[in-house]
């Protein structure tokens, strides 16, 4: 039906009556189109703005039609049945309604079937739809709270027939487990680690797993109820000065916290940063970067008494000069970390890339070096499964390339093998695993980058499971360096580093 050109603008009523007789009434105002007002009683509400299937961290921009100049109210519930929003909102004078601020699904919003419920006091409207994971990682502790001495694990599936790297983390950022895995069709995953009471300590540990571009956190709570950190990312890892960086947080909904931004010698740069993140617990922030000097930040995120801290570089060139470069040795076990130290140009940006004898790309992280040119990189570990032979370290910047052999060796072709905590602080306690093919009593000594002996009275007594352990304390006034504890039961030997970092 086309209304006629000359009608005048008054209010007009339509009837409609089907063939049962049964007729339906509305009035309708002739005018402009953007004034047109339906006054029909029987309006339905309407929704717009949610989609059958939905996922964590979207935003729920509702709107709809009602019945012109009345009030709504709009209600979610989970698959629980518990309703986690309630909001009130008007329909204007057209009929139309929207939402003053979007609903943000929380990144912890549990998966299931989601009820909206719409009441304008007579009507209701009801809709549902699901929230899934659109994550192709998922992994999941055994449970969310460990107590002292017990045994954690996670398991879970990953994208099939790729490596995966698990780090396990305690509520300081120190590295208490480490694995690289190659998933097979299957694509499950399964990782543990032993605590130890009175030596593991209480908080919030953080699973970081990471497939590629792919990265995932699994938090749990080591002797109490976890407290969930703010996870920091930067999207990239060396900006230019006339460049701004992205730095996007995760956490709770509504989390207050603040920045702060270490430059190169250890100060403060510019002033504290403070955010809050959104209701979907995320958060993004552009750090302008005019200024700053060529170095390696910090970028420290406190939340309440804890913080944590993430590293971007800034004027790192790409072309590092001739790199010099090598391992503390040059035989390894399946799962040992590699130590790789060395020089080159002064603020210059490295790639370090293992390589196993197929020529298989495992692991590549960014390695700068600092002011004065040195560098040193613990961050990769052979796989637990890797295969036995050469492999080859390469660090690369530009058209400079150092490579470096290895050999990697199945733990049953070493007649001993020692294994000792990497990255300890002054004061702190080591420990010192050794397996062995026999039960002898194990004897150790531990040496200086010097050669020099600072300790020589260690020993152990290996077990029907071929394995014996013991601690050492680091002294407080120990030099910061690189140190090699050497075992041997007079008739087969191994050694391992370390590094004691300054506390």
């Amino acid at each position: 039906m086309q209304i006629p050109s000359d009608q005048k603008n008054k209010r007009v009523d339509f009837k409609i009556k089907n063939e049962q007789g049964q007729e339906k009434i509305f009035s309708v105002r002739l005018g402009e189109e953007t004034n047109r007002i339906t006054e029909d009683l029987n309006t339905k509400l309407t929704l717009t703005g949610i989609k059958n299937t939905m996922y964590q961290g979207e935003v729920l921009d509702i709107s709809g039609q009602g019945i012109p100049n009345t009030s709504l109210t709009i209600k979610i519930s989970n698959p629980n049945e518990i309703i986690t929003n309630t909001r009130i909102t008007q329909v204007d004078n057209t009929g139309k309604w929207t939402l003053n601020e979007p609903i943000s699904i929380p990144l912890n919003a549990i998966f299931g079937k989601y009820n909206i419920i719409i009441s304008d006091g007579e009507n209701q409207l009801l809709k549902n739809w699901e929230i899934q994971t659109d994550k192709k990682i998922l992994i999941e502790s055994s449970k969310k709270i460990f107590g002292a001495g017990d045994l954690i694990k996670f398991n879970g599936t990953g994208i099939p027939n790729n490596s995966m790297e698990l780090i396990l983390e305690n509520n300081l950022g120190d590295e208490m487990a480490s694995e690289i895995f190659e998933l097979d069709d299957s694509g499950f995953v399964n990782f543990e680690y032993q605590t130890t009471e009175n030596e593991d300590i209480e908080g919030t540990w953080t699973l970081i797993v990471s497939q590629g571009n792919n990265v995932e956190y699994v938090h749990i709570g080591y002797d109490q109820v976890p407290d969930i950190p703010i996870i920091v990312k930067f999207d990239k890892e060396n900006y230019k000065t006339s460049e701004s960086a992205t730095i996007s947080l995760i956490g709770e909904p509504s989390d207050k916290v603040k920045i702060i931004i270490i430059n190169p010698t250890g100060g403060i740069q510019g002033t504290d940063i403070p955010i809050t993140l959104g209701e979907n617990g995320k958060a993004k922030f552009s750090l302008d970067l005019s200024g700053y000097t060529s170095g390696i930040y910090s970028a420290v995120i406190q939340k309440g008494n804890s913080q944590n801290s993430e590293q971007f570089s800034v004027g790192l060139q790409i072309g590092s000069g001739p790199i010099e470069a090598k391992t503390t040795q040059l035989e390894y076990i399946q799962g040992d970390r590699l130590l790789i130290l060395g020089n080159a140009n002064p603020n210059s940006l490295m790639v370090t890339t293992l390589i196993d004898p197929s020529g298989k790309e495992v692991k590549k992280v960014s390695t700068p070096t600092n002011n004065d040119g040195v560098f040193s990189e613990n961050r990769i570990k052979i796989p637990k499964e890797a295969i036995p032979g050469q492999w080859q370290v390469q660090i690369s910047s530009g058209a400079n390339m150092t490579p470096i052999d290895i050999d990697i060796k199945s733990p049953v072709d070493k007649k001993m093998t020692v294994s000792v905590t990497e990255n300890i602080d002054q004061g702190e306690i080591i420990e010192i695993i050794v397996f062995a093919s026999d039960q002898n009593t194990i004897r150790m000594k531990i040496t200086n980058a010097n050669n020099e002996i600072i300790e020589d009275s260690l020993t152990c007594t290996i077990t029907k499971e071929m394995k014996c352990q013991t601690f050492w304390i680091v002294p407080k006034e120990a030099i910061p360096g690189t140190y090699t504890v050497s075992a041997t039961n007079s008739i087969h030997e191994d050694s391992a580093t370390f590094v004691i970092n300054m506390n």
